[in-house]
């Protein structure tokens, strides 16, 4: 899940890059969808376990802040998006 959120940043400049600019765009909102999604699924099916494992205390705390992080991302992405367009004049 963390290599994936990783990916966020890289699809975030190809959307600015000519001729793979859909492939950046498309590649964001996927992520950034997913990801959430998948660590809310991990999380509830795994919260509950107790152990003493320091690889498990790890991953419940990595996914805990991937989630959290790219969620944020996504929130702000489209208060953004929003407050662009509405500058912009796209939307009455």
């Amino acid at each position: 899940m963390r290599s994936t959120a990783l990916a966020l940043p890289v699809f975030f400049v190809l959307r600015f890059v000519p001729f793979i600019d859909m492939v950046g765009s498309i590649g964001f909102l996927v992520v950034s969808v997913a990801v959430p999604i998948w660590a809310a699924r991990w999380w509830r099916r795994f919260s509950k376990i107790e152990t003493e494992d320091a690889e498990f205390q790890k991953a419940r705390k990595t996914v805990k802040w991937v989630g959290i992080i790219v969620s944020l991302v996504l929130v702000l992405s489209a208060i953004v998006s929003f407050v662009v367009a509405i500058a912009v004049g796209n939307i009455s």
